[in-house]
């Protein structure tokens, strides 16, 4: 979802949705930190799920995501966007 990764303040702490999946258990969150283009995420998206199906860890598969949009569509907006937060494994 557009701006996934970013939080709101409550009183004096920060919270956001990667924070908020992570104490519920999730091992790790990919998340974006501003409205994204809906075509560009979904190529970012589909290299993401293609390297991980490969058994790429989630580190990898966002380089290999990143590098596929940079080839794609050059311009930063495009993937700079995405944060992995949690387990890179």
């Amino acid at each position: 979802a557009c701006e996934s990764g970013l939080g709101v303040k409550a009183g004096d702490e920060v919270i956001n949705f990667p924070g908020a999946f992570l104490l519920a258990g999730a091992s790790s969150v990919l998340s974006t930190l501003w409205q994204v283009n809906p075509e560009s995420s979904m190529h970012f998206m589909e290299n993401f799920y293609n390297q991980l199906g490969q058994g790429s860890s989630k580190t990898e598969a966002t380089k290999a995501a990143m590098d596929a949009s940079v080839d794609r569509y050059n311009h930063p907006y495009h993937w700079a966007a995405f944060t992995l937060n949690g387990s890179w494994k």
